[in-house]
């Protein structure tokens, strides 16, 4: 006869499932009985992949079933391509779920959109009406989209009444072509904004045509650290421009020049790939000392955290052939140096910066065999900024990229 587990046990065996963000697993879970179904549901739908129409009804009616159910749910993602991440598909079940769901899920924050080809004709007249009733939604995710054209973009932002965070991720437009007297400016309480991949055209909307910008608080670009498909420079600018004294948080990866309109800012991140050669600066940059520029630009005598994080993924593809530096740490010694660190140090600590409690100097590499160790790596980051070590406000990190497979 099989031993069974006791209850207690596996109970809390699928709760730390949930507490991990183990989703796969609790889905197997789901899968052994009707006990454990009913325990892996309960989790299971706080986090939601609707993918076709009919699992969409299927969901409806589970909800309808269970009414405890529905105050469960906090994430939804509406997802067109599945199976093959990088392509868009139709996603005729948004309008089902808006439809059907409408003031039924008064828990859901978060609204993703994923890897969908929106098309004409998609939404009924009537669709916004239902999604403005999500008033919970605070979060908008917007991944791998074709849009027919910018006014769906519009309505969709400006149908959530609550929304504060919108994310953008390669977003594309048919047809560039929008009525201005389409739009109709209303309030807007959005204060963080994500952006990346190719995404210049909505900048234009954000900025120009939403006017959304001039609040934001907090913002991001090119957190996928794939230098290649970030917002252009002259995109994240004019973000920079529009949000003016309002911004109080930076994180960003692609190579800006200035920050002297952000008068306030608090907090600023900044990820850099080093490159395979110390001989040569990021690509466009018009300065040698790119580093030592942008923080010399920074205005504000409000910033309290400065991070850098440096990317040593490409270096540890240097064969011996290749010109120093050789390995991880030597690129980033020869970065730090070139940068002009003293004058870096020195800077941070002057009266200008006197509310800075804590830089991060952080390192991230793709193996243990190519990362240097802690200590390794806090001696030479010490040795390059002795003020800020002497104040114990330097802060060091390495951390070796986890690929899930």
């Amino acid at each position: 006869m099989p031993l069974e587990l006791p209850i207690e046990t596996w109970e809390r065996i699928i709760d730390q499932l949930f507490v991990w963000g183990d989703f796969i697993a609790l889905r197997q879970c789901a899968l052994v009985c009707t006990a454990w179904c009913a325990r892996s549901r309960y989790h299971l739908v706080a986090r939601t992949d609707l993918i076709n129409p009919q699992q969409t009804r299927w969901f409806a009616k589970l909800l309808a079933q269970h009414l405890r159910l529905r105050n469960r749910v906090k994430e939804v993602t509406v997802r067109g391509a599945v199976l093959a991440p990088e392509t868009c598909r139709p996603v005729p079940h948004l309008m089902t779920f808006v439809s059907m769901l409408a003031k039924k899920l008064p828990s859901v924050n978060v609204l993703s959109i994923a890897n969908a080809k929106w098309q004409g004709g998609m939404m009924r007249p009537k669709a916004f009406l239902y999604l403005s009733t999500f008033d919970n939604v605070t979060d908008l995710r917007l991944s791998r989209i074709i849009f027919p054209s910018p006014i769906i973009f519009v309505r969709l932002v400006s149908a959530l009444p609550r929304l504060t965070i919108l994310r953008c991720w390669s977003l594309e437009f048919k047809s560039n072509y929008l009525n201005p007297s389409a739009i109709r400016p209303t309030p807007s309480q959005i204060n963080r904004i994500r952006l990346d991949g190719p995404s210049d055209d909505v900048v234009g909307l954000l900025t120009l045509r939403l006017a959304i910008v001039g609040g934001m608080k907090d913002f991001t670009a090119g957190w996928s650290n794939i230098a290649e498909v970030s917002p252009s420079i002259e995109a994240i600018m004019s973000m920079l421009r529009h949000a003016g004294a309002a911004l109080r948080q930076v994180n960003h990866t692609p190579l800006i020049q200035t920050f002297r309109q952000c008068t306030e800012l608090e907090w600023f991140k900044l990820c850099y790939c080093l490159p395979k050669s110390s001989a040569k600066g990021p690509k466009g940059s018009q300065s040698s000392i790119w580093l030592h520029d942008l923080i010399c630009s920074i205005t504000s005598t409000k910033l309290t955290e400065l991070i850098i994080k440096l990317d040593g993924g490409g270096v540890a593809n240097i064969d011996e052939a290749a010109a120093p530096p050789a390995n991880v740490l030597e690129s980033a010694q020869a970065f730090l140096g070139q940068q002009q660190s003293p004058e870096i140090d020195r800077m941070l600590v002057d009266a200008r910066f006197k509310n800075l409690v804590n830089v991060h100097i952080w390192l991230l590499c793709d193996s243990e065999a190519s990362s240097p160790d802690d200590d390794t790596w806090n001696a030479m980051v010490a040795a390059r900024f002795p003020e800020l070590h002497a104040r114990r406000i330097l802060r060091t990190d390495v951390t070796v990229r986890v690929y899930k497979h």
